[in-house]
């Protein structure tokens, strides 16, 4: 690794995790262009790594510090613990990784005030993630991951209780555990790499809006499984077949498995060739992506599929109630890329199966696209999201336009956890503007519009998605499409490597849906500090 590189890795490492995610959808599409533009000695492999560049991805996992077997290079204060040789070869080792988050939340009218676990009028939380790796490398070709995670939130009008549990504390919880195989190969005289993991892991595919386990809340579901990939720099197939995990915040290590829940999913990915299009570069990325959902959408208990239940709709084509089995299909791709100063990220899914003797029939397409002014002071970057994901139904033709969002990164705009609604039975727009000021200081402006996709359904709270807990039933049968507006403004610095500080804030202003259930405005901000190596 060049001494360049290893400067802006060094940067790159002191970002959050939480920075990482809010950034993911801009950062991935750079990504190709990077890679295509050299020609490197060997295979860069950046693909499904989530978030990040450089050195530094969204699971500590997936940095490697196999360079440092060249002392030359260690120039990090932490660099003695990131690689701890065992054999005279440096092909036994052992990379230890820490992190320390604090972070203060204030919200006014927590969703509108609609939300089934708001309490007070104001919630204030105080909140510490303590987290710990060790990656062991066993030779070139296996390795065993392990980190562990304990989690703490106090505070006020905690929601009714709701943030006090398994997102949000935790004893002491086994956040990932693994063993890895991995291999080099020639992939029709191209080098790759090959490899197959099992047991407890973070995922995070392209842009998120497809399948992810990010860690917004203090504590992520990380789910169990198998994960198999062929990776050749340019091109990628992950195929995952799992399981999610129950966690349980009243003993030490006592996560178990979701064994009434099964995902199973195959994702591709394929960088083109390199033209020119008006007069500039263009760098386009395609990402094909198959996956099946079996079952219930949360934690179950006992020795029989978990049912669920959801209520939506009015009239005489209402849907009153929905119980039973989940077997829903998505098919998707993601298409996204550079050319120039403009870059592009649009995501389409389609999904169909069945849901409690229901036909299942929705959609979704998520869009981001952008103009960056590179060569102005403070680069600013102007763009837009534009979304839509189907809702409602028809009762006399048992059919459910609900699209399953759970596997999809949320919040998918900002980091405040349990504030915008979810995409389910909606549409939205969102201009936005992005400026760096200084090479370590960042700043975004959002203002976001919703509408109802069908206004026969219910407004949808975040993170619980069609069959979960969180439909805001004082919305049905509420006359009007338009939910509502979210200004918000979102601030990243990163003083110096392994420090970063990240705030964000924002109101929910209530539209006629909203204000019809009697919801209110919602005004959010939260602040928080990350430490890491």
């Amino acid at each position: 690794m060049s001494d360049k590189k290893r400067r802006m890795t060094k940067g790159a490492t002191g970002c959050s995790v939480l920075a990482l995610a809010l950034v993911g959808a801009l950062a991935l599409p750079s990504a190709p262009a990077a890679a295509q533009s050299a020609t490197p000695a060997a295979p860069t492999y950046y693909k499904n790594k989530g978030p990040g560049g450089n050195n530094s991805y969204a699971f500590r996992y997936e940095e490697d510090f196999s360079f440092l077997r060249d002392p030359s290079k260690s120039t990090d204060f932490f660099d003695p613990v990131k690689f701890i040789a065992f054999d005279d070869a440096k092909q036994v080792y052992v990379t230890f990784s820490a992190l320390e988050r604090l972070r203060y939340e204030n919200n006014q009218n927590n969703t509108f005030g609609l939300g089934p676990q708001t309490k007070g009028h104001q919630t204030e939380a105080y909140s510490r993630r303590t987290q710990v790796g060790a990656d062991v490398h066993l030779g070139p070709n296996f390795r065993i991951y392990a980190e562990l995670l304990n989690a703490a939130i106090s505070g006020r009008n905690l929601n009714g209780g709701q943030r006090l549990t398994t997102s949000w504390r935790n004893d002491l919880a086994l956040q990932q555990a693994f063993l890895e195989a991995m291999a080099n190969v020639d992939v029709f005289g191209t080098p790759g790499k090959v490899g197959i993991r099992a047991g407890r892991q973070g995922i995070y595919l392209g842009n998120g809006l497809a399948f992810s386990f990010p860690a917004t809340s203090n504590i992520v579901t990380i789910p169990d499984g198998i994960r198999a990939y062929l990776d050749t720099g340019h091109d990628r197939l992950d195929l995952f077949a799992g399981m999610p995990s129950i966690r349980r915040n009243d003993d030490l290590l006592r996560d178990g498995d979701n064994t009434h829940q099964n995902f199973y999913v195959a994702y591709g990915s394929h960088d083109f060739p390199t033209i020119k299009l008006m007069g500039a570069d263009a760098h386009i990325s395609d990402d094909p992506f198959l996956i099946f959902n079996r079952g219930a959408a949360g934690p179950a208990t006992g020795t029989t599929r978990r049912t669920l239940t959801t209520t939506y709709g009015n009239g005489a084509t209402a849907i009153n109630t929905i119980t039973g089995q989940e077997e829903v299909y998505t098919i998707g791709d993601r298409l996204y890329g550079d050319v120039g100063n403009f870059d592009f990220d649009w995501t389409g899914q389609l999904q169909r199966g069945s849901f409690g003797g229901y036909s299942v029939e929705a959609f979704a397409v998520y869009t981001d696209w952008g103009y960056t002014l590179r060569s102005l002071p403070w680069r600013p970057r102007f763009g837009t999201h534009a979304d839509v994901a189907s809702g409602g139904g028809d009762k006399a033709s048992k059919t459910t336009n609900l699209f399953d969002n759970q596997f999809i990164r949320q919040p998918y705009i900002g980091e405040t956890v349990n504030v915008a609604p979810s995409l389910t039975n909606l549409y939205d727009v969102s201009p936005r503007v992005r400026i760096q000021p200084l090479s370590t200081l960042s700043a975004e402006f959002s203002w976001t519009f919703w509408w109802r996709y069908s206004s026969a359904d219910a407004v949808y709270g975040p993170q619980g998605g069609p069959f979960g807990t969180s439909q805001f039933a004082a919305t049905l049968g509420k006359p009007g499409s338009y939910i509502g507006s979210q200004p918000q403004l979102d601030v990243r610095w990163t003083p110096i490597p392994h420090v970063a500080l990240d705030g964000e804030i924002g109101q929910m202003v209530a539209g006629p849906v909203i204000k019809n259930a009697g919801g209110q405005n919602d005004t959010y901000a939260f602040v928080q500090v990350t430490l890491q190596f």
